[in-house]
């Protein structure tokens, strides 16, 4: 199975907010590239289905304070594809 890319900006954390991402980080092997007072950027490579089901989670959790940017072969073509 192929793995996509994606980096997850959550906005306006507070405090709670961030101790529970790092524990999610923790729990399902996400990387947390960037964090400031209220902002948490996280990065992962799962397959579809996992990323998808990790954005689900982020999103019942963090309602209308989430950014998704995906990866992987269809992001990647299409780039390349308008930069010809």
């Amino acid at each position: 199975m192929r793995k996509a890319q994606n980096v997850v900006k959550i906005n306006h954390c507070s405090d709670a907010d961030i101790t529970e991402l790092f524990r999610i980080s923790k729990v399902f092997g996400i990387t947390i590239i960037d964090y400031d007072g209220s902002t948490v950027h996280l990065e992962y490579m799962q397959t579809e289905n996992k990323n998808d089901d990790l954005i689900i989670l982020l999103k019942r959790k963090f309602v209308n304070r989430i950014e998704v940017t995906r990866g992987g072969s269809v992001a990647v073509e299409s780039v390349s594809i308008s930069e010809r």
